[in-house]
């Protein structure tokens, strides 16, 4: 269940970053993979700042992750469903003789990124340090100040992308977005 929540989070963030580039900014349309990474960017951080704001208002339950959930999986559908403006030249971008090459090397870093998902934390871990605060905004369904914060007063814009994970109680998920 980990992955797929990742993976339609993710996909969703690009899928609706693409469409409303596309729509709104068509300077960008003659580089899709522009066009796509500056959506991404986009929506990543809307998103951040849409859990932000459910935070704050106390309303990190289950449903409206499932919601959030919803939207990025109905981005998908409408950018499959946009077959029109699906970036044509992304393939053109890497030599095809260096694409076993390249597709080993993702696949040697994912297997890395999930034994260190596996691994137990250790007491000075950067992922205990990242993990922990969010954790308890999960716990307790909100955002609050947290006196042990160490970094600031307010919470940080990307601890709320391990709050969605936590929120169905996924270490690992959380996890694998830290790696």
């Amino acid at each position: 269940m980990e992955i797929p929540i990742v993976a339609i989070a993710f996909l969703g963030f690009l899928a609706w970053g693409d469409l409303i580039v596309a729509r709104f900014m068509p300077w960008h349309s003659d580089h899709p993979l522009e066009r796509a990474l500056t959506g991404f960017g986009l929506l990543f951080g809307v998103g951040s700042f849409a859990i932000h704001a459910l935070g704050f208002a106390g309303l990190l339950y289950k449903p409206l992750a499932y919601v959030l959930l919803s939207v990025c999986l109905a981005g998908i559908i409408l950018w499959l469903a946009d077959r029109h403006r699906q970036p044509a030249g992304l393939t053109s971008l890497v030599p095809t003789s260096h694409l076993p090459l390249l597709t080993s090397i993702l696949c040697l870093m994912v297997a890395v990124n999930f034994i260190g998902c596996l691994t137990p934390e250790i007491r000075d871990d950067s992922l205990v340090n990242h993990l922990s605060i969010p954790a308890c905004f999960a716990n307790a369904h909100r955002i609050a100040i947290h006196p042990y914060n160490m970094n600031m007063g307010r919470p940080q814009l990307v601890h709320m992308y391990y709050i969605l994970p936590l929120l169905f109680q996924n270490v690992y998920a959380a996890k694998l977005i830290h790696s």
